[in-house]
């Protein structure tokens, strides 16, 4: 069973590992180098050539020149000069039809990535649990800079569920999984992080008292913060040094996160969170750094 989840986890990690692991999800063009979020200048053809390769997703599997011309409003011979280095790396291949697909050398990247951040499938079969218990999508996010990735996730069995896509980058300036991966940020953090609100760096005192309320908790909620009419609780996920190293998360329609489920949804969540922790499920995932 271990071997066909390994191979599942790399034909996964295929199709999400540009998204999930190098695709930013704001990427400027203008300048030779530009400021990240956070994370000090970038390089324009770094930045240029990823843009390409993030045009695939689970729903696109090939993609063109006239694809990559509209798609990111590269000159032609740019785009040519970029997609032949690509190619030339392994990252790209034709597939004889005049479109181009995922190459070969991605193969090598997914199965690293998986082996860096995939979850054991005792984990999976862990969080399928507390999906079917509280019925409701379950989801495992780290931070990345001031965005949360979508580290795992099994939906729960309703029809109205949440949907979030692992590799997806949501913001940190709002959600209950935010509060949690904030729980130890610097103050620089935060500042960074309610500069890229809607809100600017006023929500900084916001993001301030959600976090000291989280941390006196334990556990935080949302409602309706990120997109009207979801909610969402979640609870640290650390390892057996205390280091946090994720967040774990119920999400769905705020109607069915009353206040007289929460108490139910906290014991489901901590419980497993302790579990994971306890058998050594998540000691492979890097810890959060401030």
């Amino acid at each position: 069973m271990k071997d066909l989840w390994l191979v599942y986890a790399v034909d996964r990690s295929v199709r999400t590992v540009v998204r999930s692991l190098i695709r930013s999800p704001e990427t400027s063009m203008a300048t030779g180098t530009h400021k990240a979020d956070g994370a000090g200048q970038t390089v324009r053809a770094v930045d240029r050539a990823l843009q390409i390769m993030s045009l695939f997703d689970e729903g696109r599997d090939t993609i063109t020149l006239k694809d990559v011309l509209a798609k990111t409003k590269l000159a032609k011979t740019t785009a040519i000069r970029l997609i032949q280095t690509l190619e030339h790396n392994g990252l790209l291949q034709s597939n004889g039809n005049g479109e181009l697909i995922g190459g070969l050398a991605l193969m090598r990247w997914a199965n690293l990535a998986a082996r860096t951040w995939m979850l054991p499938v005792e984990a999976q079969t862990i969080l399928e649990s507390l999906a079917s218990t509280c019925r409701e999508t379950v989801n495992l996010y780290v931070r990345r800079d001031i965005y949360r990735v979508c580290l795992a996730q099994q939906e729960g069995p309703q029809t109205l569920r949440q949907v979030v896509r692992v590799g997806d980058h949501l913001p940190l300036w709002a959600g209950g999984a935010a509060k949690i991966l904030l729980l130890e940020a610097s103050p620089e953090l935060l500042l960074a992080v309610a500069r890229d609100s809607p809100y600017g760096a006023s929500h900084v005192k916001t993001l301030e008292q959600w976090v000291a309320q989280a941390r006196e908790l334990g556990y935080a909620t949302s409602a309706g913060e990120r997109e009207l009419g979801l909610a969402s609780i979640a609870v640290p996920l650390r390892n057996r040094s205390g280091s946090l190293l994720a967040a774990l998360s119920l999400g769905g329609p705020s109607e069915r996160f009353g206040s007289d489920r929460i108490s139910e949804f906290v014991h489901e969540l901590t419980t497993t969170a302790d579990v994971l922790r306890a058998d050594g499920l998540v000691e492979h995932l890097p810890t959060q750094t401030t």
